[in-house]
């Protein structure tokens, strides 16, 4: 009797998971982006064709306060069977000249997980967010993370900055190549710990970034550690680093002890 009551559970459920895929083969795929777009702030799909299933829009942005990114082509495919603990997953994945990122997502509410999440990005990225012009490439890998709205509830990743360089008028200076360990804060933000890879700056900084905490602060990021140059280093950077660094530190053998916050 146990035997046959397994057999029609077993049965049962694999009925409900094939009615499932049926159901989601059939939505059109503009209910996807609709629930992309409200768990991401700031990003807005068009061009949306094929299904809930799969599909994919011909151009995604990504609104940055008063700035509008173009992240290319967007793609995406569900996960049936996560449909049944009501937490939608997908992979999803975009790419756009030498962007591009990948990975799987998952939603409830204001909830989104992330894991095996690979983002790969041009420096220049960052002249969103700084009055400055950078390059190099930038890469974020999230093993898993956890974002509830603005609050970052569970990380563990990694960052890093490749051939670094910062546009001083006309001129090209090299920053090198920096790697940083990514974990959340348990107070909602991000902690990173950012080393140097033996490139002209010398880097060895503990980095916490919460708009939580300092919802006042336009960056919202706390540094600490030291800094430095070396002497491959472009005689610019030689001037600039060190003057900036003894404005808010004290000097060491390597460079200088630094506390910074905005």
């Amino acid at each position: 009797m146990t035997k046959n009551i397994l057999t029609n559970f077993w049965m049962w459920l694999g009925l409900v998971a094939l009615l499932l895929v049926l159901i989601v083969a059939r939505v059109p795929a503009s209910f996807a982006a609709y629930a992309f777009t409200q768990a991401i702030p700031g990003l807005s799909l068009a061009e949306v064709q094929g299904s809930l299933w799969a599909g994919s829009a011909g151009s995604a942005l990504l609104s940055v306060e008063r700035d509008v990114y173009s992240l290319g082509r967007f793609q995406w495919r569900l996960k049936p069977l996560s449909l049944l603990t009501f937490k939608p997953c997908a992979n999803i994945s975009f790419a756009f000249q030498s962007q591009s990122a990948k990975g799987d997502v998952c939603a409830a509410g204001e909830q989104v997980q992330l894991a095996n999440f690979n983002v790969n990005v041009p420096a220049e990225l960052l002249d969103l967010w700084f009055a400055t012009t950078l390059a190099g490439d930038l890469s974020l890998v999230v093993n898993k993370g956890t974002i509830n709205g603005l609050r970052v509830e569970a990380l563990d990743g990694n960052l890093s900055w490749r051939n670094g360089a910062l546009l001083n008028g006309d001129s090209w200076i090299a920053l090198g190549t920096f790697g940083a360990n990514l974990t959340a804060d348990n107070q909602g933000g991000v902690n990173a710990e950012l080393v140097d890879l033996g490139g002209p700056v010398i880097a060895d900084l503990d980095i916490n970034y919460n708009r939580i905490l300092r919802p006042n602060d336009p960056i919202g990021v706390i540094i600490k550690g030291e800094i430095g140059v070396r002497d491959s280093a472009h005689p610019e950077l030689q001037k600039f680093l060190p003057t900036m660094a003894s404005a808010i530190g004290e000097e060491t053998e390597r460079g200088y002890a630094i506390e910074w916050q905005q």
